[in-house]
C-alpha cells in the first residue's frame, strides 16, 4: 500500500512538471512571434529614412556651352556646398545644344554662349520665361601653340604664312560667329575661308589649336586663362554678341534650385571671379531684373 501511494505521488510530480514545461516553451514562443514584428518595424522605419535623406540630394543635369565649361566646374563647388546639390555639367555647341532641348532633351538648364538661342526657347517655350536672364560676356582670343608669339597683326598682314587657321562653326558656336565677323571686318574671310579648320564646337577648336594640328585659332579668353595660357584678345565691332544667356527648361522638376544656379553666377563675388578667369562682368543695367516688364511679358504670352 505505502509502495502505490508513492509511486502515484510520483506520477503526479512528473505530471506537474511536464505542464509546467509545456506552458512555459508556449509563453516563450508566443513572446518571440510578438518580437518578430518590431524588428521588421524598425527595418522598415531605417529604410524609410534612408531613402528619404537619398532623395532630397539634388543633382542638376545642366547644358553648357563648351567655351564655359572648365569655368563653371572651377567655380561650381561653392554653390554644391553652400545648396546640397551635385551639378553635372554637359557641355557641347550651343547651337547643338538648342537643338537637342527642342527634341526634349533632359536637362534642368540651359548656359548658352549666346542671347538668340535662349530667347528663341523661351518663345518656344522650352525655357521657363523669367528665367532666361544674362550671366557673363565672353571674350574672343587669338591662340597658336606653334607660334607663341603670334599676334593679330600676323593674321591680317601674313595670311599666307599661317594657312590653317581653326574656328568653331559659325552656324552652331557664338565664338565661331564671332570669328568670322572679326575675319569679314578686317576683309580676311575671303582669304582664309577655304582653308579653315572648322571645329564643332569652341572647345574642339581650342583642343586641335593646343595640339598643333593647326596654326592658329580663334577661341575663348576664358579656355585659355584656364589652362594658364596667354591670351591675344580680339577687339570685336560688337562686343555684346557675345553675351551669354542662361534659363531653365519647363519640363526640369529641380525648377527653383535651377534658377538658384543662374543668379548664383550673377552674384557681385561671382561676376568678380569672372572677370579674373577671361570675362568681362555683367553691366549693373545687365544685372538689373526689370520684373514689372518681365511680370507684363508673362501676362502678354499667357493670353
Amino acid at each position: 500500500m505505502k509502495k502505490t501511494s508513492f509511486l502515484i505521488l510520483i506520477a503526479l510530480i512528473c505530471s506537474v512538471l511536464f505542464s509546467f514545461i509545456m506552458s512555459f516553451s508556449a509563453t516563450a514562443a508566443i513572446m518571440d512571434k510578438k518580437a518578430k514584428p518590431e524588428s521588421k518595424v524598425k527595418v522598415t522605419q531605417e529604410k524609410v529614412t534612408l531613402e528619404k535623406i537619398t532623395a532630397e540630394k539634388v543633382t542638376l543635369k545642366v547644358a553648357v556651352a563648351s567655351n564655359f565649361l572648365a569655368t563653371a566646374k572651377a567655380l561650381t563647388p561653392v554653390f554644391e556646398k553652400q545648396y546640397k546639390v551635385s551639378v553635372q555639367w554637359i557641355n557641347g555647341a550651343s547651337g547643338s545644344i538648342y537643338q537637342q532641348i527642342k527634341h526634349g532633351a533632359p536637362y534642368d538648364a540651359f548656359f548658352s554662349a549666346d542671347k538668340l538661342r535662349p530667347e528663341k526657347l523661351k518663345v518656344s517655350k522650352h525655357l521657363l520665361w523669367n528665367t532666361v536672364r544674362p550671366y557673363t560676356l565672353g571674350q574672343l582670343s587669338l591662340f597658336s601653340a606653334k607660334h607663341p608669339n603670334m599676334t593679330l597683326a600676323d593674321i591680317k598682314n601674313h595670311p599666307r604664312n599661317f594657312p590653317r587657321i581653326a574656328i568653331a562653326n559659325p552656324e552652331t558656336a557664338p565664338y565661331g560667329l564671332a570669328a568670322k565677323a572679326w575675319l569679314s571686318e578686317h576683309g580676311l574671310w575671303e582669304a582664309y575661308k577655304k582653308s579653315l579648320i572648322v571645329g564643332s564646337n569652341v572647345g574642339q577648336t581650342f583642343q586641335q589649336v593646343r595640339t598643333k594640328a593647326v596654326d592658329a585659332g580663334f577661341v575663348s579668353s576664358g579656355q585659355l586663362v584656364a589652362h594658364q595660357l596667354l591670351t591675344v584678345p580680339v577687339p570685336l565691332k560688337n562686343p555684346e554678341q557675345l553675351i551669354q544667356y542662361a534659363g531653365v527648361l519647363a519640363t526640369s522638376k529641380n525648377a527653383e534650385t535651377a534658377e538658384l544656379l543662374i543668379d548664383y553666377f550673377r552674384t557681385e563675388s561671382v561676376q568678380l571671379k569672372l572677370s579674373e578667369l577671361g570675362y568681362l562682368p555683367l553691366s549693373q543695367s545687365q544685372l538689373a531684373k526689370n520684373e514689372a516688364l518681365e511680370n507684363k511679358l508673362l501676362t502678354m504670352e499667357q493670353h
